[in-house]
């Protein structure tokens, strides 16, 4: 086994001419700031472990243990400095957060969020209340009438239609696993606030065709309240109470036809914005 080595007489020369030996390589290979601080650091090193001989002088003793204690209490200061950045650092994340960072994701966990994610894009931008834990509802018709009759039929038509948009291989996770929940719920408000942030950047260029000032997007809400060619897309001639079927959602937003109900190039271009940045 290798015993422990004692410092001799000559280590405190060995070393030292190893710290010349590589200041003497960096004054060769670099002449910028970082050079300098670099030698710096290894002038003070060198002072730090100069020992004196035996025949040293009493004053030579007494400045080299000044200096070691000096750069020891410096040492020590950066130390506290860095403990306290790491403490208020600790302090500002939660600890939720701070294991979801250190804890690697699971394939199940990320095939979730993935599906949460879908979801938003493609079936709804809101998780209904009571969704989970699911069960199977083999019964239902999702895209029948009779489910928007009372809030327990709504409720097990969604339950239905997220039986058919999840893949089979997640049904028993769906049933089972206490994360599916919160994992599945975070990732469509996560990705429902990015469909809205990629709207609101090209929301200029997708009302482009109605001739709105792009700046009115900008404005402040109050502003939009008293614009009329906006109003005229979100209301029956611009007048009355907001309507569910707005005239933005037809073909011709001053003659709305049934036929032509979801034509409007203002969903398609969301449409291809949102795919756009969603791929």
């Amino acid at each position: 086994m290798p015993r422990n080595h004692r410092p001799g007489p000559d280590d405190g020369e060995d070393f030292e001419a190893e710290i010349n030996a590589v200041t003497s390589d960096e004054s060769d290979g670099s002449d910028g700031s970082d050079s300098d601080q670099s030698g710096s650091d290894l002038d003070q090193l060198r002072l730090v472990l100069a020992v004196p001989g035996a025949d040293a002088q009493m004053h030579e003793v007494r400045k080299a243990l000044a200096i070691a204690q000096q750069a020891y209490n410096a040492t020590r200061s950066e130390l506290r400095v860095l403990k306290r950045q790491y403490l208020s650092l600790s302090a500002a994340i939660p600890a939720r957060s701070r294991n979801r960072v250190l804890k690697k994701t699971s394939p199940l966990d990320s095939s979730i969020s993935h599906q949460g994610q879908r979801y938003a894009l493609y079936c709804n931008f809101w998780v209904a209340n009571g969704l989970f834990p699911t069960t199977p509802q083999p019964g239902i018709d999702s895209r029948s009438a009779t489910r928007w009759t009372s809030p327990e039929e709504k409720l097990k038509g969604a339950m239905a239609e997220l039986y058919l948009f999840i893949p089979k291989d997640l049904h028993h996770s769906m049933e089972t696993y206490s994360r599916f929940s919160s994992l599945f719920r975070a990732a469509v408000s996560s990705e429902r606030s990015n469909i809205l942030h990629s709207i609101k950047d090209c929301a200029g260029v997708i009302f482009s065709s109605f001739k709105l000032d792009p700046s009115l997007f900008a404005d402040k809400p109050s502003k939009k309240e008293h614009n009329k060619d906006l109003l005229g897309l979100l209301k029956k001639n611009g007048e009355g109470d907001f309507i569910r079927l707005a005239p933005v959602l037809f073909a011709k937003p001053n003659a709305m036809a049934a036929d032509e109900f979801l034509k409007s190039m203002v969903l398609v271009k969301k449409i291809n914005s949102v795919d756009y940045t969603s791929n």
